[in-house]
């Protein structure tokens, strides 16, 4: 009975790395066993073989100081290299967007909008992270996590070479519009992915058909079955169907009309909240899972609009 459950949560943890999460960047999907995992993939390498930064150890902890450029140019004739470029750390793309999870989405938009020099880390670990989730922004020796964290972080300490629209501060309406999304249409997304019948087989063979037997078999519904548990403890899990699906339309048209007849939530020019806006948009619309909330999202005009005009800016 122990090998069989070392076996099975060795399993579920290599699928967990290549999966959208659950809740607030997928924090949810690692299950047991992770930590053996790791320590074979380490030595084998592999998507799981790229060590943390030592900041990676405990939130809040700074890496050693790198050498000076005098330092290197005394010692070693050559200056030191040149402070690395923002690096986002966050799950594999798919679905032909910049991410399956909105969270790592919403920053990548951020800082395509912001113009800042940055690279991509794809199929982290969240277990590995300071907050168990996914994304986190590396800024030199300074790791931040949680996605809104990272856009604020971003505003500080970038801000003057931004926009107007893209460093104002977060308004009492723009926040309310967030939190629906992030709290509430979230879980309903993920309901209408992972739980609903019609949607798993397709969300199945887009997520695991490329896995290799026995995981192909094995992996999906033990994740299934651990995001289900998450969707039901945060309460959204617990309604029928029919429930799920009038909440996260109300969800979705309240959203629409708050644009109004401008281009963009912050007006002429888009801002931080668009940043969110469009990645929940954008796996709405553009994700090759049917649902009632996609056929929906796709019979608002002015978000099918409103989408298309962030993708000309940033791509998707």
């Amino acid at each position: 009975m122990m090998a069989r459950r070392k076996l099975l949560g060795l399993f579920s943890s290599l699928g967990a790395a290549w999966v959208m999460g659950g809740r607030e960047e997928g924090a949810v999907i690692l299950l047991r066993g992770g930590r053996l995992l790791r320590r074979r993939a380490m030595r084998r390498g592999g998507c799981f073989a790229a060590r943390p930064h030592p900041s990676v150890a405990r939130a809040g902890t700074a890496a050693p100081a790198r050498p000076s450029v005098a330092h290197h140019t005394r010692v070693h004739g050559i200056p030191s290299p040149p402070r690395p470029m923002l690096e986002l750390l966050q799950f594999h793309p798919a679905f032909g967007l910049m991410n399956p999870s909105p969270f790592c989405m919403k920053v990548e938009v951020f800082l395509r909008l912001a113009g800042l020099p940055y690279r991509c880390r794809n199929g982290e670990v969240p277990l590995r992270m300071p907050k168990r989730k996914l994304p986190v922004l590396r800024d030199g020796d300074l790791l931040v996590c949680d996605s809104q964290a990272i856009l604020v972080h971003l505003q500080q300490r970038y801000g003057a070479g931004m926009p107007a629209s893209l460093k104002a501060p977060e308004t009492a309406g723009e926040l309310v519009i967030r939190r629906t999304l992030e709290e509430h249409t979230l879980f309903a997304g993920l309901w209408l992915r992972w739980v609903d019948p019609p949607a798993w087989p397709q969300l199945k063979e887009a997520m695991f058909g490329q896995f290799p037997a026995p995981l192909r078999w094995v992996v999906p519904p033990l994740v299934r079955r651990k995001i289900r548990r998450d969707i039901w403890g945060q309460g959204v899990g617990r309604h029928s169907r029919e429930e799920i699906v009038a909440r996260a339309k109300a969800d979705l048209d309240a959203v629409v009309e708050l644009l109004g007849p401008l281009p963009y939530y912050a007006g002429q020019e888009p801002g931080a909240l668009d940043a969110t806006v469009y990645a929940f948009a954008a796996n709405m619309l553009w994700a090759p899972i049917d649902s009632p909330l996609r056929a929906h999202a796709r019979g608002q005009p002015r978000l099918v609009a409103y989408a298309q005009r962030m993708r000309e800016r940033v791509g998707a």
